[in-house]
């Protein structure tokens, strides 16, 4: 009897219709690393040199020391050359390796050491306040890497400092003296906390850390990297497991992601029609590197309840699919990508241009069809 009168199945369905939107829920953001390849494609096995730093002595030593503390474990292929070893090599016998301040010696030594890529820096700014300590800091340049760097600076304590940096790097290919590529950054010590948490453990010490800090981002230039993203998560309401699935979305939101994925696992396995669930799970594979199980997963994000999911997940997915396959140099996965490559125009497209002379009369009209002459 309720369905057969209409008014009353009108408002059912007007019902049913108007509660969608709410029980689909929302959006909400969470933090996600994922993997950016180098700016500068290098070869595997490839001999880096690193040139002295041009800067004050002090501050010259102090990053080349860091640079090679900091020395990016994703790239352990790659041979590392010193400006010690260098200043070595040269032809010219030098005293120091202030003889190599200028890219063209720093190549002639590069290219007598073996080396296949020159890194050749200059210190365009910089704020640090060194300490009176000359002692302190003219160790830097005869101190071995294996100490502890707290050791081997004399930068004064300031918790206020407001210290900046900028670096600018030119990656040179040895055997032909060419740019490959260029970098410039500037560093804030105010950005040190959120770029890289790790490294509060300096806070005592801000140059300290704010050196440190612009070595890792100095690596960027031949290194895959690591940034900090965020990532829309689907959040329901009043769905089946909706409030296992929210369980998830707070710890990824504390950058749990393993907990996160367990929550909406078990929402996915014990309630069918969960497509957040799995839009979810789908993201929390591609926080520990399955983009492949990744884009299967969301694969089960269908149904009347995912109208309010983010449609740009495929996108997002497939675009760090293959940022992650550039910066660790693997081959095309065999499943291919989602979205085709970009394949530029191969003829250029012209344009006739048209007479409104031409033109039929009624042409002219709004809301007239188009008319091709």
């Amino acid at each position: 009897m309720f369905f057969s009168n209409p008014i009353l199945r009108q408002i059912l369905t007007a019902t049913i219709v108007g509660l969608l939107p709410v029980t689909a829920g929302c959006r909400t953001l969470a933090p996600i690393y994922v993997w950016r390849p180098p700016q500068v494609a290098t070869t595997t096995h490839a001999r880096v040199a690193l040139a002295p730093v041009v800067a004050a002595p002090e501050l010259s030593a102090a990053i080349e020391t860091a640079m090679l503390a900091q020395r990016p474990a994703a790239r352990a292929d790659l041979a590392v050359l010193t400006p010690m070893q260098l200043q070595h090599a040269a032809p010219v016998r030098l005293a120091s390796t202030t003889g190599l301040a200028s890219d063209l010696a720093a190549l002639e030594a590069a290219k007598c050491a073996g080396a296949d890529i020159l890194l050749f820096g200059q210190v365009h700014s910089c704020n640090i306040d060194w300490s009176q300590d000359t002692a302190g800091t003219a160790k830097l340049a005869s101190v071995d890497p294996g100490q502890n760097l707290l050791e081997r600076l004399g930068l004064r304590s300031k918790k206020d400092a407001g210290y900046h940096i900028m670096l600018y790097w030119n990656v040179l290919d040895v055997r032909t003296g060419k740019s490959l590529g260029s970098q410039q950054f500037k560093l804030h010590s105010r950005d040190l906390n959120a770029r890289y948490p790790d490294l509060n453990s300096m806070a005592e010490q801000p140059g300290l850390q704010l050196i440190t800090g612009s070595a890792r981002e100095s690596w960027k230039a031949v290194a895959p990297y690591v940034v900090k993203e965020e990532v829309l998560l689907a959040k329901p309401v009043f769905q089946p497991g909706s409030w296992r699935v929210l369980r998830g979305v707070r710890a990824a939101k504390h950058g749990n992601w393993q907990m996160a994925e367990y929550h909406w696992q078990k929402a996915a396995w014990k309630w069918l029609p969960t497509p957040a669930a799995h839009h979810n799970l789908a993201i929390a594979r591609a926080a520990r590197e399955d983009f492949a199980g990744a884009k299967q997963q969301l694969q089960h994000a269908t149904g009347p309840l995912s109208l309010r999911l983010p449609a740009e997940t495929l996108v997002w997915l497939d675009d760090n699919h293959r940022m992650y396959h550039q910066a660790h140099r693997l081959d095309k996965p065999a499943e291919g990508w989602s979205f085709p490559d970009y394949v530029p125009p191969t003829q250029q497209l012209s344009v006739q241009q048209v007479n409104e002379n031409d033109l039929p009369w009624w042409s002219g009209l709004p809301f007239s069809p188009v008319v091709n002459p």
